[in-house]
């Protein structure tokens, strides 16, 4: 799987996760899991499902009491949602864990940069 930061698209900023298999999204969503049921505190996704940050590219999801969205923390971005929120995103990423990979979702739209996971990397307005 690989990370990039996109400081200018169509859609504007925005972090995608693009270039992985039905393996990687499936402990992605399994990690998002143990976040909602409070088994992880954090989940640097650099760190995990052979993440292969492009540009060192790091992201790291957080529960919050509220819906911040992705936010820039120096070099590295950090996605603070409420446990219903990752519940959300992990249901989205779902859909590409156990068949073959098509199309995209926006997983996150709270803040001023987007997330979005598309196997190709590709997506449209």
């Amino acid at each position: 799987m690989k990370i990039e930061h996109l400081k200018e698209s169509q859609d504007g900023e925005l972090i995608r996760l693009f270039d992985f298999d039905e393996r990687e999204v499936r402990e992605f969503k399994i990690l998002l899991d143990k976040m909602v049921q409070g088994q992880i505190e954090s989940l640097p996704l650099h760190q995990h499902c052979n993440i292969n940050p492009k540009d060192n590219s790091h992201l790291t999801f957080v529960p919050a009491s509220e819906d911040k969205g992705v936010q820039r923390k120096g070099k590295e971005f950090e996605c603070a949602l409420t446990k219903s929120s990752l519940s959300s995103i992990s249901e989205l990423v779902g859909s590409f864990a156990f068949a073959p990979a098509e199309g995209y979702e926006w997983l996150d739209e709270t803040s001023d940069i987007a997330l979005l996971i598309s196997p190709d990397g590709r997506w449209s307005s």
